[in-house]
C-alpha cells in the first residue's frame, strides 16, 4: 500500500475543522463491512463519537457535523472517554471507558441513540485502584480476544496516585468483569491482546513498576510475569504496544517514554519468552525527543510500522532499519499525536482525527508546462517569529501531564491548543509579537491562566503554570 504525500489537508481530514472542531482524541476503533464502509468509533476529551457512514476513501463522509453522532455520554456520564472497543464480529456491541474509571456497554451501537449499561467501575475495587479516589482512574485499554470475542480485557490506573491500577477480564463480552489478581496494584497504560497471549505495558512517574508484563493463557485468571528483554525497555514506562503474526513469526513493536523497540519470535521453535529476539530502534528513528506516545503496524506486513512522538510521525517499511518523517507531520503547525491505528493510517491528535488516503483514491494533479517569464521581484523578508515553552506543575512542583493548554493572542487573536507531556512540558511556536494568554485545564484541578508578552522573534522558554487540585466539598443534612 502506498500513500498520498503532502499535508493533512481538508481532503484527507476526518471531521476536525468541519466535523469535530478542536477535539482531543484518546482512542479509536473500527469494524469493516467493506473497504468503503466501516463502523468508526472514537474516544475524545469531549465524549465518545460514532461516524454515521464512514468511507475511508471518501473524506466527505466525515467532514460535517451531521456525519457524526457526537458527543455521546453514556448515562450522561461526563468525563473524557479514554477507551473504545467494537466487537470484532458484531458491530452492535460497543464498549467505552472513561477517565473516572467507568465502562459502559451497548448492544445497539449501530443506532443513532444507543442504549447503555454500566458494566464496570473502579470505585468497586479500591484494593486495585487505590483507596484515594479510585474514581480518579483512567480506563487505558479495552480489548477483545480476536477469535474468541466473548473473552475481553480492560486496563487502567489511578491518575491521582499514579501508583495503582490493574487488569480485568470478562468471559461474557464485557457484561461482567473479574480482577486478574496477579497484576493488581500496577499502573497499566496499554494492552496487546492476541489469540494466544496478552501483554501489558506498565509504569508511571509515581510508580516503581516499569516495562512489560505478559501471560500466555487467555482463559480464567492468569499468571502475569515480568519478561526481560535485556534492553533498557525493562526499566522504562511503556505507553503503546502493537503486534501481529504473519506466517510462523510473531512481531511486536513497543513505544516507551524513552524509545522504541522491536521483538520477534519464530513460533515453531519457541520455548517461551526467552526465545524472543529484541532490538532497540530508537537511534535509527533519530528523534531528539524520545517520549514516544503510540505505535502501530500493518497487520499483514510487519515491516511497515509507524511511531508517534510529540507532533511527529515516523514510518519504516523495512522492519525498523530506516525511518523517515511521514507525510507533513513534524512541522510546527501539526498537533501533538496522541494515538495511531492502522486502517491504512488513522491518527488521533490533540485537535482532531485525521487519515491518509491511499494514493489510488487521490486524483492526481495534472502536470502543467511552465511558461518562462522574468524573475519576480523578491518578496519582503517575513517577520521573525518566536515561541513560548515551559511546564505545568502542581503546588508541590511535580509535573502534571495531559493538561490541555490553549494559547490566545490579545491583539492578533491567534489561537492554538496543545497537551502537556509526561514531564509537564509544552511549547507553542511560530508566534508573532503579542501578549498571549495561556489557559490550562485538567479534570480535578482548578483552571489556571498565565500571561506572556512576546517581542518580535523572542523566545520565552521558562513559563511555569501551577495547577491546584479542586477542594472536596462535603454536604451535610441538617435535621
Amino acid at each position: 500500500m502506498t500513500y498520498a504525500s503532502g499535508s493533512w489537508t481538508v481532503g484527507s481530514e476526518i471531521g476536525n475543522s468541519d466535523g469535530m472542531e478542536g477535539v482531543m482524541l484518546f482512542d479509536m476503533d473500527f469494524y469493516e463491512y467493506s473497504s468503503t464502509h466501516k463502523e468508526l468509533w472514537v474516544g475524545t476529551e469531549n465524549g465518545a463519537g460514532r461516524a454515521n457512514n464512514y468511507d475511508p476513501t471518501d473524506p466527505t463522509t466525515t467532514d460535517d457535523p451531521s456525519d457524526w453522532n457526537f458527543p455521546i455520554f453514556p448515562e450522561s456520564d461526563g468525563p473524557a472517554v479514554s477507551g473504545v472497543a467494537i466487537h470484532p464480529a458484531d458491530p452492535t456491541i460497543v464498549l467505552v471507558g472513561n477517565t473516572a474509571g467507568r465502562v459502559y456497554k451497548t448492544t445497539t451501537g449501530t443506532s443513532t441513540s444507543p442504549a447503555w449499561t454500566k458494566v464496570f467501575q473502579a470505585e468497586d475495587y479500591p484494593s486495585v485502584f487505590g483507596s484515594t479516589r479510585p474514581d480518579h482512574s483512567k480506563i487505558t485499554s479495552i480489548k477483545f480476544v480476536p477469535s474468541t470475542p466473548s473473552r475481553m480485557y480492560l486496563s487502567g490506573y489511578n491518575w491521582e496516585t499514579g501508583a495503582d491500577g490493574g487488569v480485568y477480564y470478562s468471559d461474557d463480552a464485557g457484561s461482567t468483569w473479574t480482577e486478574d489478581t496477579s497484576i493488581s496494584g500496577v499502573p497499566v497504560n496499554t494492552l496487546w491482546v492476541t489469540d494466544l497471549t496478552t501483554w501489558a505495558g506498565v509504569g508511571n512517574e509515581s510508580s516503581s513498576e516499569t516495562g512489560l508484563r505478559a501471560r500466555t493463557s487467555i482463559t480464567a485468571a492468569g499468571n502475569w510475569w515480568s519478561p526481560s528483554t535485556g534492553l533498557s525497555l525493562d526499566n522504562e514506562i511503556v505507553k503503546s504496544i502493537a503486534g501481529t503474526t504473519v506466517g510462523s513469526t510473531m512481531t511486536v513493536y513497543v513505544a516507551s517514554t524513552e524509545g522504541v523497540y522491536k521483538g520477534t519470535l519464530y513460533i515453531p521453535t519457541s520455548s517461551g519468552f526467552s526465545s524472543w529476539n529484541w532490538t532497540s530502534l530508537t537511534s535509527a528513528i533519530g528523534s531528539t525527543n524520545t517520549n514516544f506516545t503510540s505505535v502501530t503496524l500493518d497487520p499483514n506486513n510487519p515491516d511497515t510500522a509507524y511511531v508517534a512522538v510529540s507532533n511527529c510521525i515516523y514510518e519504516t517499511t523495512d522492519g525498523g532499519v530506516a525511518w523517515s518523517v511521514f507525510g507533513s507531520s513534524c512541522v510546527n503547525t501539526h498537533e501533538r499525536v496522541m494515538v495511531l491505528k492502522f486502517d491504512d493510517l488513522m491518527v488521533g491528535t490533540a485537535m482532531g482525527l485525521f487519515s491518509y488516503l491511499p494514493t489510488s483514491s487521490v486524483t492526481p494533479t495534472p502536470t502543467v508546462t511552465p511558461t518562462l517569464s522574468p524573475l519576480p521581484t523578491p518578496s519582503p523578508t517575513p517577520a521573525t517569529v518566536g515561541k513560548i515553552s515551559g511546564s505545568v506543575v502542581n503546588i508541590q512542583g511535580t509535573a502534571v501531564e495531559s493538561v490541555k493548554l490553549t494559547l490566545k493572542g490579545v491583539k492578533t487573536k491567534y489561537s492554538s491548543t496543545t497537551l502537556s507531556g509526561t514531564d509537564g512540558s509544552f511549547e507553542f511556536t511560530d508566534l508573532k509579537a503579542d501578549t498571549y494568554v495561556i489557559t490550562a485545564k485538567k479534570n480535578g484541578y482548578k483552571k489556571a491562566k498565565q500571561k506572556a508578552k512576546l517581542g518580535e522573534g523572542e523566545e520565552k522558554t521558562d513559563v511555569k503554570i501551577e495547577l491546584r487540585k479542586l477542594k472536596k466539598i462535603h454536604f451535610h443534612t441538617v435535621r
